[in-house]
């Protein structure tokens, strides 16, 4: 039997005061052991931040080309006659290469990463524009690359070909600069003799 005033006939006895719990004390700067390097200012932080931001990031480029490396490798060793001698791979050859590889055995983002290095190297873009035959997995032919695609190739290499000679990291412009007035109007038009 519970007891009369009690909800639930449950004896409910006064909670105590709780006190706050002391708050922890800041830390105090730590006292500089013999032989180590002073505190870092904001500025030296900030700068010792970006440098390491850099090395991650390096290290990271350096970890997607070895990616590149293993992946191109594989296919080499799966696939000679394709990824030996640069030959046009048929058109929705990732998607074989997948099924025949297996899903997850490869990072998609990796593949790709791989079939793109192959497909913009010279070799391959001239086999490209010369309309080679484009070959399966299995190495029968999977037709001709039409026109568009030849003056694809074609003009990819020629933008491979500028680059190399204006330098690394330089680019040529992608449309060319807007002609000045004067030079629309032929002088013949705008009555100046």
């Amino acid at each position: 039997m519970g007891m009369p005033g009690h909800p639930g006939g449950t004896l409910r006895l006064p909670s105590r005061p709780q006190t706050p719990a002391p708050a922890p004390a800041a830390p105090e700067p730590a006292a500089a052991l013999p032989g180590s390097p002073p505190p870092l200012d904001p500025a030296a932080r900030k700068q010792a931040q970006l440098q390491f931001e850099r090395e991650q990031q390096r290290a990271s480029i350096i970890r997607r080309h070895q990616q590149t490396r293993d992946i191109l490798a594989l296919l080499r060793a799966r696939w000679p006659a394709l990824f030996t001698t640069p030959v046009p791979l048929a058109v929705g050859v990732v998607r074989a290469i997948r099924a025949e590889l297996g899903e997850g055995s490869v990072p998609v983002a990796g593949l790709s990463r791989a079939l793109h290095y192959w497909t913009n190297a010279p070799a391959y873009l001239t086999a490209i524009a010369a309309g080679e035959a484009r070959r399966n997995l299995d190495g029968t032919e999977a037709g001709v690359p039409d026109e568009a695609q030849r003056r694809f190739a074609g003009e990819t290499m020629g933008r491979h070909a500028a680059q190399r000679t204006t330098g690394p990291g330089s680019r040529p412009p992608r449309h060319p600069p807007p002609r000045a007035q004067a030079d629309a109007v032929p002088p013949e038009a705008s009555g100046a003799s």
